[in-house]
Order: C-alpha cells, then structure tokens, then sequence
C-alpha cells in the first residue's frame, strides 16, 4: 500500500513517510445476514462472493396433489464493487415424474472469475416412491482481485450473504438450497 516508495534505484527515507505495513489477513460470513467490512492496508485484497442455492422440488405420487416448486436461492454481493453471485432457481415439484435440475446463478462484476454455477449448491428435490422432485440450482460466483490504491484503506463496503430457498413441499419436501457466503483475504 506504499505507492511512494520505490522497488529499484535510490530510496530515500522521506519516501517512508506516512508508510504501513500491510499484513496479510481474512475474512469470511457463511451465515446469512448484511454486515459491513472495513478496508484494511493491504499490498492486493480478493472479494468472493457466492449465490445460495435453490430449493429442491416436492415430490408426491398422489394423483391430483403435485409437489411444490422449491423457493429460489438469494443474491450474494458486496457494495460498491459490482460483485454479484445470483442464487439458483427452486427445483420443480413433481408427480409422478423426475424433473432435470434447476438453472444454475449467474454472476457478474469479477474480474477474476464470473461462474455461473459455481456457488452453494442446490437442495435435493423430495423423493416419494420412484418419483423425485427437480434439484435446485446451484448459486452463482463472482470474484475480483485488485492492487493498492483501488479499495481506499479503511473505506467500508456492505456484504450481503443470502439465504438458500426453502424446499418444495409435498409427501417429501425437497431441500432446502445451502445458504450463500462471502469471503475476503488481503496480502
């Protein structure tokens, strides 16, 4: 985080002034809820974000009574970065039949990585007899590194790790979707 100080030639002890030492470091919320993050001094900080999954579909081998859809998985972000890890979709309820999986989350806003799928995992859809209610997708990830200077030191940025979907009922209800994370480090 020392931009004036040199890494070849001469260096000069006033290029020291106002100097920190970054120390490498971690931050992580895997429960669900918003909560704010300071900035700390750091040579590069790494923002991951990860959607929750979908709820999987209730199942039901009653005529008339299909299984419900699971519930879609939340958004995972972090303000003021454009990171976004988009929940997947609730797995579809079933009777009589077995649904594919649910689509995956999206992402959007890394400049390392935007996988679509690549979050927490969605729930297993209710099985009843030989039928099985649709998986829920899973979330989706976002993540960014970047240098000194670009995530002003002691700047606060709002994280927000989201809920996975409720299973779908039905004789067995599905799943219910993992929830979301955030996690940070800094060299």
């Amino acid at each position: 985080n020392n931009l004036n100080v040199p890494t070849s030639g001469a260096i000069y002890m006033s290029q020291f002034h106002g100097a920190q030492k970054s120390v490498a470091g971690s931050w992580s919320r895997t429960s669900p809820g918003t909560y704010t993050f300071t900035v700390p001094v750091h040579s590069s900080i790494t923002i991951d974000v990860r959607g929750a999954g979908g709820g999987g579909g209730g199942s039901t081998y009653d005529a008339g009574a299909s299984g419900a859809n699971g519930a879609a998985g939340g958004n995972a972000s972090a303000s003021g970065t454009g990171l976004v890890g988009r929940g997947g979709a609730g797995g579809q309820g079933s009777y009589y039949n077995r649904p594919g999986k649910a689509s995956n989350g999206t992402a959007s806003g890394g400049n390392v990585a935007n996988t679509t799928g690549g979050g927490a995992d969605g729930g297993v859809g209710g099985t009843y007899g030989t039928t099985k209610g649709g998986d829920g997708g899973d979330g989706g990830r976002a993540v960014s590194t970047w240098g000194a200077g670009v995530r002003a030191v002691g700047s606060q940025i709002t994280i927000t790790v989201p809920t996975g979907g409720a299973g779908g009922a039905g004789q067995v209800a599905g799943a219910k979707g993992r929830n979301g994370a955030v996690y940070i480090s800094w060299t």
